[in-house]
């Protein structure tokens, strides 16, 4: 077999395999939620499809073609590196599996894993499915499900986050006046003890700071009546 031939077919597999990953890439960002959940669904398996008739097609070439031991090793090198990236797009099902076969969780049930927090919409092949209190759609790989540690909450007992901005007047130090905004939120009655919020200072000017804070309620109703309440106190202008 020609070292051209080989080559060319090196660079067609890699392309092929750019090629998949671009698209479940692009999919993710540019279709709407309901053909996004079905593409997650059956592109893997569609995937896999293409690369069996792909090597059997592949294989069935090079013994025609009687290869010599260079053509077989270079043969042997694209089944390591295509199952190499096969297994990533496996992995994620064998994961769930495994998670989905402890029985634990149900659909509806309010969880939070990491950084994310919501309520179960659907167990995918590769990913499951959780929206949060904005009603966004997230999409959690099981490999990554593993590897966290998972609460499930009671709705009743779910605490929400929320976030604004504040001017605040110059009359103090930073420290000082985060101190006095973090005693007034929690001692409000709708905020939560359990949870202290966050103040960071963002910037200031000769006669102002600027804030973002961070507040946690059971309730989002009661966010306004925080923030009202602490812009009411220590805005600027008040």
């Amino acid at each position: 077999m020609k070292l051209d031939t080989l080559i060319f077919y090196i660079v067609v597999t890699l392309i092929l395999l750019a090629g998949f990953r671009i698209l479940s890439l692009t999919l993710r960002y540019v279709v709407d939620r309901k053909r996004k959940l079905m593409f997650l669904k059956y592109l893997p398996l569609t995937e896999s499809l293409f690369w069996m008739v792909y090597l059997i097609l592949s294989a069935q070439y090079f013994i025609q073609k009687g290869g010599s031991i260079h053509t077989i090793w270079i043969f042997g090198i694209l089944l390591v590196i295509l199952a190499f990236f096969s297994w990533f797009a496996f992995r994620d099902i064998i994961a769930g599996i495994v998670w989905k076969a402890n029985k634990k969780f149900n659909l509806q049930d309010t969880i939070k894993i990491g950084d994310f927090q919501g309520k179960i919409q659907a167990f995918h092949h590769r990913n499951l499915e959780i929206m949060n209190d904005n009603e966004e759609s997230i999409i959690i790989p099981y490999t990554r499900i593993l590897n966290s540690q998972i609460i499930k909450t009671n709705p009743t007992e779910m605490i929400l986050s929320y976030s604004f901005k504040l001017q605040a007047l110059k009359e103090i130090s930073t420290g000082e006046l985060i101190q006095k905004i973090r005693y007034e939120i929690l001692n409000l009655p709708w905020s939560s003890v359990k949870n202290e919020p966050k103040i960071k200072a963002l910037s200031e000017e000769t006669d102002r700071y600027f804030l973002e804070i961070t507040v946690y309620s059971m309730d989002k109703d009661y966010f306004y009546k925080i923030e009202n309440h602490i812009k009411k106190k220590f805005g600027f202008g008040k």
